[in-house]
């Protein structure tokens, strides 16, 4: 840790979590890469303390052996899928036609439709996944996803001038590797498959 650093956490009241002081020179870089307007410098201030804590705790878990992998939850989705699916089918088997007509009548909802809605957000929950992790690709870091997804954010609600999505040198993948702590670290890929942005675009960001 260099001697310059300090808990910019204090300001927002994240202190009181027990958080270790984060760098300075992280802190101020991110200002000054996102330029917030004055009249929105503090509300930009905290934002940026509390994604600096969300990304020293997401480096903690990634170091934590026990963390399932995201192939791992892919899995457990899956099995979860294939398990709503037969209950639909053992459900609509389990029902005799006039008993379910007075169901209808009533307004009441079989097993089976609840169900439905559950499976829908499975498969949501797993095509998710799918875009974030390919085949054959490394343990995905929760600190560098952290990173990646807060910089576009941050940039699309504080930045002054529209957030491009820019290449390997323009301004979101500087903001990502600041944040993350290492200005040498490669976040394009998780640039690429950012959260927000594949839920504001609902596509995966071409190579720039």
């Amino acid at each position: 840790m260099r001697g310059d650093d300090w808990d910019p956490c204090a300001r927002t009241g994240m202190a009181k979590l027990g958080v270790a002081p984060i760098a300075t020179w992280r802190f101020k870089e991110a200002l000054k890469i996102i330029k917030p307007d004055p009249e929105r410098q503090r509300e930009c201030e905290h934002q940026v303390a509390a994604v600096l804590w969300g990304v020293e705790v997401a480096a903690k878990i990634d170091k934590a052996k026990s963390v399932p992998t995201p192939a791992q939850y892919k899995r457990d989705l899956q099995k979860l899928a294939k398990t709503l699916q037969d209950a639909i089918d053992l459900a609509a088997k389990a029902i005799s036609p006039e008993y379910e007509y007075q169901l209808r009548r009533r307004k009441i909802s079989w097993i089976g439709e609840p169900r439905k809605l559950h499976l829908k957000e499975t498969e949501l929950a797993i095509n998710w996944i799918g875009s974030r992790v390919r085949k054959g690709s490394p343990r995905v870091s929760n600190a560098r996803t952290i990173a990646a997804d807060a910089a576009y954010i941050l940039l699309r609600r504080y930045g002054r001038s529209p957030t491009r999505v820019g290449g390997r040198e323009g301004r979101t993948h500087k903001l990502a590797k600041v944040l993350f702590g290492n200005e040498d670290a490669d976040l394009f890929d998780y640039l690429k498959r950012s959260s927000p942005y594949f839920v504001e675009t609902g596509r995966i960001r071409p190579e720039s």
